[in-house]
């Protein structure tokens, strides 16, 4: 008789635990969501993405090959340069 009691007792212990862990899960959030949540606005995003230039997937491929090889050398002449026109037109 005892056995019953107790075997009764886990069971209404039981169903209150699983209750309680499956009332606390959340509909995880969607990733738009997610960013909303943060303040980012998605068809600004888009909209920055569609003025984006085209990659030169060639290109890439050539400067992988020869910065793995090796052979890949910087202008630093040309680096400076550049940073120098930058730093310029900031000023404007």
């Amino acid at each position: 008789m005892n056995t019953s009691v107790s075997n009764t007792s886990k069971r209404k212990a039981n169903s209150g635990s699983i209750t309680r862990l499956s009332s606390k899960r959340k509909r995880a959030a969607s990733p738009a969501e997610r960013l909303a949540a943060e303040g980012i606005d998605m068809a600004h995003l888009l909209t920055e993405l569609e003025q984006l230039s085209e990659v030169n997937a060639s290109r890439v491929v050539k400067l992988h090959d020869q910065i793995a090889a090796g052979e890949y050398t910087i202008d630093s002449r040309r680096v400076a340069q550049k940073m120098i026109d930058f730093e310029a037109s900031l000023d404007d």
